[in-house]
């Protein structure tokens, strides 16, 4: 049988604290309030005098001395729970963001959440270094600061707006796009045949007579539609990265960030593979070095194009 005190006068410490948390009746023993948490909500609390808690609780009911919260009892009980036993756990029915706005108020430390409920506690993020920090007052005294600033925002924070989130959006598509283009591109039955310009070859014929005859060559190639589908993909990558170039205050640490060194390693090949052509490199030359490096083209081999590679690994 527990035996409540009296009801404290004035000259007289009380030993409990009444609460009303939303209409359910909380008895709490003060020496665990601040024993538990001294720099809780309920600690601060019960150390001011009655004319200041007035003023932060909602309301005051005589009848029974008790202060009223117009919080959730159902989620009260894990906090009532924690001052008797120093965990807090969260039940399964309430949210995980209502639970951890319900600590927020309460300011109980999320270490003291249970292990059991451990993976609602949000992760620490290990602090930027001073060097890597990105803010407001980094463009401040770089040429064309203002316009980089929003650039940079706009480019590398998806959350700042709607245009921001559908450029983003718009960005991953074209990845879709362009893996699916070059992916296909290499299956045989998309493939159309170009002819290569003729050539002369002496051929010896059985009676040992060379006769010079024009061949002309054919050989399989990206539909054109795939074509054009790489060099609009690559267009939009293209400005994409120098417009984050342009926009980083930092270029050699923006440069050496290994996305970024991706996204550079996938346009270069194709203005690589431009420049040789302009040099006069022979296009079936660089066709078959692209090949060779894409797909294995090979007489009994299961690797005749990229799906078909995919498949053989799975």
């Amino acid at each position: 049988m527990v035996v409540l005190p009296r009801k404290a006068t004035e000259a007289e410490e009380p030993t409990f604290l009444r609460l009303n948390i939303g209409g359910s009746v909380y008895l709490i023993l003060i020496d665990a309030l601040l024993r538990a948490e001294p720099n809780g909500f309920l600690a601060k609390f019960v150390q001011l005098n009655h004319a200041a808690r007035l003023k932060v609780a909602d309301a005051y009911f005589t009848d029974d001395d008790s202060y009223f919260f117009q919080r959730s009892p159902h989620t009260f009980d894990c906090v009532f729970q924690y001052y008797a036993t120093g965990v807090i756990h969260r039940p399964p029915e309430i949210c995980p963001a209502a639970f951890l706005s319900e600590l927020e108020f309460w300011r109980i430390p999320l270490t003291n959440v249970g292990s059991c409920c451990a993976e609602i506690v949000p992760k620490e993020r290990p602090p930027e270094k001073e060097d890597e920090r990105v803010d407001d007052t980094t463009f401040d005294n770089l040429m064309f600061g203002k316009l980089r600033r929003r650039m940079w925002t706009f480019l590398e924070r998806p959350g700042s707006s709607m245009q921001a989130k559908a450029f983003e959006l718009s960005s991953t598509l074209f990845v879709a796009i362009s893996v699916m283009g070059l992916s296909f591109g290499t299956i045989p039955d998309f493939q159309v045949i170009q002819y290569l310009p003729p050539h002369n070859e002496s051929i010896v014929l059985p009676n040992g007579t060379v006769t010079i005859m024009e061949k002309v060559e054919e050989m399989k190639v990206e539909h054109t539609a795939f074509v054009i589908t790489e060099r609009i993909c690559i267009a939009f990558f293209t400005v994409e990265y120098c417009l984050r170039m342009f926009a980083a205050p930092r270029k050699l640490r923006f440069a050496l960030k290994p996305l970024n060194l991706v996204d550079l390693m996938a346009i270069v090949p194709f203005y690589l593979e431009l420049l040789l052509t302009l040099f006069g490199v022979d296009d079936k030359k660089l066709r078959d070095w692209r090949w060779a490096f894409l797909v294995k083209d090979e007489d009994g081999t299961p690797f005749t194009s990229i799906p078909a590679a995919y498949w053989w690994c799975m």
